[in-house]
């Protein structure tokens, strides 16, 4: 399965939002975005906990990755909060 990029396809939204100092939308896009993310998660955790037995995640140190060149992708997938969600 894909990573998706919710981030990513809504910044040029937010960055239009953001240059016009609409804050309220501002705030209404970032929660679209979490929701949309976390929305994915739970239906992607759910149906690998359905199918799997026993599932065994790796030593992935998210906040390490989330300070290299590939920061936005790393955060836009939202691991930890993925992983939290198979625990």
């Amino acid at each position: 399965m894909e990573a998706q990029q919710y981030y990513r396809d809504l910044e040029p939204r937010l960055a239009i939002a953001q240059r016009a100092n609409k804050s309220r939308q501002v705030r209404k896009i970032h929660a679209r975005i979490v929701n949309r993310r976390k929305d994915h998660h739970h239906q992607l955790s759910t149906i690998l906990v359905k199918q799997y037995g026993a599932i065994f995640v790796g030593n992935v140190n998210a906040s390490s990755l989330a300070k290299s060149s590939v920061a936005k992708s790393v955060l836009d997938a939202g691991w930890s909060q993925f992983r939290t969600m198979l625990s």
